[in-house]
């Protein structure tokens, strides 16, 4: 039988974080990359909440009896407007 040798350890691709650390050009790209993606869910968010306030202030605004219910105590409009939130 013929002696085995020891297998050479092949190192990977650099990882991400690596990329980022030396500020190369593939780092960058994974930076912009990102804060774009943050970007987006920023404005996905955020377009999400005024959403919320207009459908709550059209339901008061256009349903004047809605203004006046109350689910345990709490007005509907406050409670449909944290549940937008």
């Amino acid at each position: 039988m013929a002696p085995r040798r020891q297998a050479r350890s092949v190192r990977a691709a650099t990882s991400v974080s690596q990329e980022v650390a030396e500020q190369s050009a593939v780092g960058e790209v994974m930076v912009r990359s990102l804060i774009r993606s943050q970007l987006r869910l920023a404005q996905v968010v955020s377009g999400g909440f005024v959403a919320a306030l207009l459908i709550c202030w059209m339901a008061v605004r256009w349903v004047p009896a809605f203004a006046e219910w109350r689910i345990l105590g709490i007005p509907a409009a406050w409670l449909m407007l944290c549940a937008g939130v």
